[in-house]
């Protein structure tokens, strides 16, 4: 049996589809949609993070709508600045742990300032139920049948 993923880079996805900050908020929402996505990190054309769209931004961005006025501007314009990171090194628990203190759902996973992948609560959670069945091997490995 495999090891169960301990490490962040055992459970992101590596090289996620991404946003530029250029790109049109009405296109953004769109291809979230298509994609049954609810965010996306936004890098600029080496592949530095700038920040993470939400569907919250863009619900917000879109609510212009509202008062009959089409929304206007870029990703860039409306994306989270300054996103939660981790490392393709932080553990499981760790993730869980920052989860556990907010309402983030995926978190861009960064070495060396550029996006190498993107983590979320159900990698943590898939990632977990691993390890809590190695767990249950190694109990039941150690106690004896008895009928």
């Amino acid at each position: 049996m495999d090891r169960a993923p301990r490490l962040t880079r055992e459970l992101m996805t590596p090289a996620p589809y991404t946003f530029g900050p250029e790109v049109p908020i009405s296109d953004a929402a769109g291809r979230l949609l298509r994609e049954h996505h609810s965010g996306a990190p936004v890098v600029d054309g080496e592949g530095t993070l700038l920040g993470v769209l939400s569907e919250l931004d863009l619900i917000d961005a879109m609510n212009t709508l509202r008062v009959g006025r089409l929304p206007t501007g870029k990703v860039g314009d409306i994306m989270s600045a300054n996103p939660v990171v981790v490392t393709p090194e932080t553990s499981v628990y760790e993730l869980a742990d920052v989860f556990l203190k907010g309402t983030i759902r995926r978190m861009p996973v960064v070495e060396d300032g550029h996006l190498v992948g993107l983590v979320s609560r159900h990698d943590v959670l898939r990632g977990l139920r691993k390890i809590e069945g190695e767990c249950a091997c190694s109990v039941a490995d150690r106690v004896p049948f008895r009928p």
